[in-house]
């Protein structure tokens, strides 16, 4: 009895050591885990300050080298506020860029696209157009005889006056703001219209594959457009970044009509446009309101195909009805209903408009209305 009773006593203790030893081989296990992932962020950080170092010991030599590569001509430096990665191509502002490079090189110019993680190195330019986005740039006045141009095309509530004042030029991606600029600064204000790609972006009969498709991201708030469609239960296919704290998966319910799509690089957007049998179209508040168009309105026309969007009475101004508005949530359902009733009708208006386009709204015709402000400069 006693003998029994010990090896309870005695198989109770070493399975509590066994318990606690299994606790420390955990505990320990976690331990060598966070020791990795710190040992992987320390190698990243050094590898990244290491490189930043490599970066900012090569920017007086990438001067000198523009300079000798530019053989004479002229230089312009596009500051495209997209980050200099892999996934470049998936930015708008760096397709934008591409593309205003390729028509400034046509018109003699050396053009060098200096991406955000590179603004802060010094190149002796002629020309430094800023496109505005998020960040803000300072021109270098180092450069005596360098003209900065600044072009605000969107984010219209975060630039300030102190900001534009110090450009030699502003051009503004909308005629209301321009005046009202024009009233409260010193330096010159012009409008300058995004534009679109029509190299890529023209009419061309496709099979139409999709039905109502959205492009775009979240910036972190709700799009109109989606959350309406997602209430009333109108099934569409969302294009746009779907992970993290942005992303489109934290703005749409689960198990919902629409339809989630990963990003879709910019060349491969205009067959996107094309098979689509309509496009939806919304901007930002504070775009709306002062007047500034996206170029995705311009891009989607420009392949033929209808476009719902929002009203401004500058767009009315601008596509006529060639574009499809909507007031309110309740007026784009009406709208959508229409537009489904009436798709071939409103088709004909959109190829009507494209000789507009692709004269007026081109990066050709841009450049040349650029080059013609900034000789006045």
């Amino acid at each position: 009895m006693i003998k029994k009773w010990l090896n309870k006593l005695i198989n109770k203790f070493w399975r509590k050591q066994d318990k606690k030893l299994n606790e420390l081989q955990s505990a320990v296990e976690n331990l060598e885990k966070q020791l990795e992932e710190q040992k992987k962020k320390t190698n990243n950080l050094r590898n990244f300050v290491k490189k930043e170092l490599e970066k900012r010991d090569q920017w007086e030599m990438r001067s000198a080298e523009i300079k000798f590569l530019a053989k004479g001509k002229k230089i312009w430096v596009i500051k495209c506020p997209a980050p200099d990665t892999a996934d470049k191509i998936l930015w708008g502002p760096h397709n934008f860029s591409v593309a205003l490079k390729r028509e400034l090189e046509a018109k003699g110019y050396y053009v060098v696209i200096d991406y955000h993680n590179n603004w802060a190195g010094r190149i002796d330019a002629d020309y430094v157009l800023v496109l505005r986005g998020l960040h803000t740039y300072r021109p270098d006045r180092r450069c005596e005889n360098c003209k900065y141009i600044l072009w605000h095309n969107c984010y219209p509530d975060q630039v300030t006056k102190e900001e534009y004042e110090l450009y030699d030029l502003v051009v503004v991606n909308s005629f209301s703001y321009t005046k009202k600029l024009e009233e409260e600064l010193s330096v010159p204000v012009k409008t300058l219209l995004l534009c679109a790609d029509v190299t890529k972006f023209f009419p061309r009969e496709e099979e139409i594959k999709y039905d109502k498709v959205f492009v775009g991201n979240t910036r972190k708030v709700h799009r109109n457009i989606v959350t309406w469609c997602e209430e009333h239960k109108i099934p569409i296919q969302v294009w746009g970044r779907m992970d993290g704290p942005t992303g489109w998966k934290n703005y749409v319910k689960k198990d919902t009509c629409i339809k989630l799509e990963s990003p879709m690089p910019n060349d491969e957007l205009p067959n996107l446009y094309r098979a689509s049998k309509i496009i939806l179209n919304d901007h930002f508040d504070e775009m709306r309101e002062y007047g500034f168009v996206n170029n995705r309105v311009m891009e989607a026309l420009s392949c033929g195909r209808p476009v719902l969007s929002d009203y401004s009475e500058e767009y009315e101004e601008l596509f006529g009805d060639s574009l499809v508005y909507y007031y309110d949530e309740d007026d784009f359902l009406k709208k959508l209903k229409w537009l489904e009733e009436h798709l071939e009708e409103q088709t004909e208006k959109v190829l009507a408009v494209w000789p507009k386009l692709q004269k007026e709204f081109s990066f050709e015709a841009r450049v040349d209305a650029l080059l013609e402000m900034v000789e006045e400069i």
